[in-house]
């Protein structure tokens, strides 16, 4: 009686103490049998009688740890399977196996059943590579009770089985907190069989270790697992094939079809293509600078006038900004090209006159929709076998479905090898590949190589253009002409410094769709459109913001871990 009232006096205290759903259980007995097999296989079966008493659970589950440090210090990995769960009559009980960091954890019990009072659990489970030699000395050292339990634990068992029996055999038992060196059991050697008896009740994150010792060679040790279940190896091996593959398909699926293979250089733009399908062809991206390009082109062609103003601020500083005029309602011509109407519609939304700074971060809006029509239309010409935008979203998507089957699809992986990294690295590794990939796969027909060939062929006359080049090639009243219908390419090109430079002292008279302040010369209006160019990529682009034996101590060794109640 007294006995029983000291138990529900202990428990009491330790349910005011820890406050836990594990604290008003405990665990009457806990009996662990090993047997080392020939091979060093450990065939462990734990015996846990657990009393809930008055609580209601669904059971148990046990944490098992899968890496530990041996008595040298060194890293080992341990092996765990052909785990399975009965009750004392070995009836089976319903089990869940997953991974708990770094632990594999066993829970057992029915979610849809509540038991209490008391209960019995025996868990089978085999463990390979948890025996290591040091010197002279083959060892076990194994975390038996482990420190992982939040309740005490009134007896427990542990029987080693070895297949030999040896005068030399040495064994150790140690218990307590984790670290400690208390050696509060009993060890009895019978033949090939040692027993380590608790010789005191374990409180809450108290455990025993054993160690057993014998001569070097008894057993086969092995360290770990043979190179080829290593999960690094499959990595090493399927990466470069990855990217020899991806290699593979795009040299037969996503290389261009040659042109002539020459670049010859040209002095007019090709016929039936704007600034902004040459700049989207030569990089096959819409960036701003194509889109500014555009609507320089826009203006060439008489449908909007720019024009360049400046804006008193505090005390004498002054804000420079330009203006939208639209001057021309829309023809066939600009109706023809949908991306021309959505730069329109985008800048003017219904008006007739808008600021440059008034767009900001709010026309980058329009900017995905330009960028498919645009690719349309380059599709559409025959430039592009398929269209880019639908290749490269089908690349984007393979590579999200890899990475979504990737992380879900390694838990399990991840129980069965120990350790999920590798393949959660190359399933990374792989859809960042993929994303990557796919810009490239994008393949143009023969007509759209020669087209970039030509494109290319006259952005080498916009970079090495002179004045005296000028001269000899167009009459003079074809200059200024000449400088407008280019001026929009320099600009996709990059190059608009350059080509303007070359007109110095040509002509005088400035483009009638632009209008800027001071005198004209085609220098200092190069320096004006760069401007504008600037501050207008900046404008057009931005978007508002977003709109983590040997000696050894309790606790050590393989094995161990813990458990609770759920």
């Amino acid at each position: 009686m007294n006995g029983l009232i000291r138990n529900i006096i202990l428990s009491t205290v330790f349910c005011l103490i820890f406050i836990s759903d594990a604290c008003c259980w405990l665990i009457n007995k806990y009996d662990v049998d090993i047997s080392i097999d020939a091979k060093g296989d450990l065939k462990i079966t734990e015996r846990l009688t657990v009393d809930f008493g008055f609580e209601n659970k669904h059971g148990i589950y046990r944490d098992i740890p899968t890496e530990f440090k041996d008595p040298t210090g060194k890293n080992r990995e341990i092996e765990i399977k052909d785990i399975f769960v009965t009750d004392e009559k070995i009836n089976p009980l319903q089990t869940k196996i997953s991974r708990n960091g770094n632990n594999l954890r066993i829970r057992i019990g029915d979610p849809n059943k509540y038991v209490s009072g008391t209960q019995n659990y025996v868990i089978h489970y085999t463990v390979k590579y948890a025996l290591y030699n040091i010197g002279n000395i083959d060892e076990l050292y194994w975390n038996a009770i482990g420190t992982g339990w939040a309740v005490p634990i009134k007896k427990g068992i542990t029987k080693v089985y070895l297949p030999f029996d040896n005068p030399s055999i040495q064994f150790a038992c140690y218990t307590g907190a984790y670290g400690s060196i208390g050696k509060d059991c009993k060890i009895i050697k019978k033949a090939n069989e040692i027993n380590f008896i608790l010789s005191r009740e374990l409180s809450p994150h108290e455990g025993m270790t054993i160690a057993v010792g014998w001569p070097k060679g008894l057993i086969k040790i092995e360290s770990g697992p043979p190179w080829w279940k290593n999960p690094w190896i499959f990595t090493i091996i399927y990466i470069p094939s990855l990217f020899a593959f991806l290699y593979w398909l795009w040299w037969h699926k996503g290389r261009d079809i040659k042109g002539r293979g020459v670049i010859q250089v040209q002095y007019y733009p090709p016929e039936d293509m704007t600034p902004l399908e040459a700049g989207t062809l030569i990089d096959e991206k819409v960036d701003s600078r194509d889109i500014v390009a555009e609507i320089i082109d826009l203006a060439r062609r008489g449908y909007i006038k720019i024009v360049e103003i400046e804006e008193e601020q505090f005390l004498f500083f002054k804000k420079r900004d330009y203006i939208f005029q639209l001057i021309k309602d829309y023809d066939s011509d600009i109706l023809s090209k949908d991306y021309d109407v959505k730069i329109l519609n985008a800048i003017f939304e219904g008006g007739k006159k808008r600021n440059l700074s008034d767009l900001r971060k709010k026309f980058y809006r329009a900017i995905s929709d330009i960028t498919k029509s645009v690719f349309f239309n380059l599709t559409k010409k025959g430039l592009f076998i398929k269209n880019p935008i639908s290749v490269r979203n089908k690349y984007s998507l393979l590579a999200i479905i890899i990475l979504f089957v990737t992380i879900f699809g390694s838990i399990g992986f991840h129980v069965s090898l120990g350790n999920a990294f590798p393949i959660i690295f190359s399933g990374v590794v792989t859809s960042i590949s993929l994303f990557i990939f796919g810009y490239f796969m994008p393949k143009k027909t023969h007509r759209g190589s020669l087209i970039k060939e030509y494109l290319k062929g006259y952005e080498e006359f916009i970079t090495r253009v002179e004045k005296n080049i000028i001269e000899k090639l167009f009459p003079p009243e074809k200059i200024p002409e000449v400088f407008e219908i280019t001026l929009p390419y320099a600009i996709a090109f990059g190059e608009a410094e350059k080509w303007a430079s070359a007109f110095e002292g040509l002509f005088t008279e400035p483009p009638n769709w632009y209008h800027g302040r001071g005198s004209f010369s085609p220098t200092s209006f190069a320096y004006s459109i760069n401007t504008f160019a600037t501050m207008a990529c900046d404008i057009l682009s931005s978007q508002p913001r977003s709109s983590g034996s040997s000696g050894g101590f309790s606790g050590g060794g393989g094995g161990g871990g813990g458990g609770g109640s759920w």
